[in-house]
């Protein structure tokens, strides 16, 4: 499938309550890197079209929750997953073809709530990863060591910009459902060695939502993302002093958004 549409954006939008945890010295680097290019592929495509790639696909992993997970991702390559997840048999929600079963639907991943953190064994150039159900709680975040070089969120200026083909669960047991919601295969290229990651945050705000996704993708290779149609950028991060400013009262800043966001969804 072509890529239709990128956009380069700097290392922002990651959630209030994630600075607070991390801390200040975050805050002041975040904003100093170029970021990533973001792209998506063709309505309806589940896999990369990126060189040179690896992939976790589930598919042969037990079904359940799990708090830990070690996988070989590739000879050079190990991953560590740490946080609340799961591994859910495929549903109208997630779960990608599988084209060694018959083209069949299979496992996919799911974070209910909180951060889920992918440690690399070595730096990558390139992520991607099929979205299935977008939505605003979803977001994910990439640092190298302690710098952050992009993020991304579900129904952000990106995802929200696709037409309606990504709508609903393209998958042929479940074709047609949840058509409230993108479906999606997203690239993440870094285009210099400055901008490649090592660990990977998928993070599901608190909600009534779950963050699916499934095919997680790598390559080492820096590449040139395919053509497409660049989007708006998103709004600039504030400067590095605006942030200091922030430092003590972002704990409790953060508590009173997650407290609005609750009284909102009773």
């Amino acid at each position: 499938m072509n890529v239709i549409s990128r956009h380069k954006f700097a290392a922002s939008g990651f959630r209030m309550v994630r600075f607070a945890a991390v801390g200040l010295s975050l805050l002041v680097a975040r904003s100093a890197n170029a970021g990533l290019i973001q792209t998506v592929e063709g309505p309806g495509a589940q896999t990369s079209s990126a060189k040179d790639t690896s992939v976790i696909d589930f598919n042969n992993l037990p079904t359940g929750d799990q708090s830990s997970l070690a996988l070989d991702v590739s000879s050079s390559l190990t991953a560590k997953i740490e946080g609340k997840f799961s591994i859910n048999p495929a549903d109208q929600y997630g779960g990608a073809i599988d084209p060694s079963n018959k083209d069949q639907s299979s496992n996919y991943f799911a974070v209910k709530e909180g951060d889920v953190t992918l440690k690399l064994s070595n730096a990558q150039a390139y992520f991607g990863l099929w979205i299935s159900a977008a939505d605003k709680f979803n977001q994910i975040a990439f640092f190298n060591g302690d710098k952050q070089v992009g993020s991304l969120t579900g129904t952000g200026e990106f995802l929200s910009a696709l037409p309606k083909e990504y709508l609903g669960n393209p998958t042929p047991d479940f074709q047609g459902k949840n058509t409230e919601e993108n479906y999606a295969f997203v690239n993440f290229y870094a285009q210099t060695k400055e901008d490649e990651f090592d660990t990977i945050v998928l993070t599901n705000l608190p909600g009534w939502t779950v963050f699916e996704s499934d095919n997680f993708t790598f390559s080492t290779e820096l590449q040139a993302p395919p053509s497409g149609t660049e989007l708006p950028a998103p709004a600039a991060v504030p400067e590095p002093s605006s942030l200091a400013l922030l430092g003590l009262g972002g704990l409790g800043l953060a508590i009173n958004v997650l407290r609005r966001r609750r009284q909102m969804l009773k």
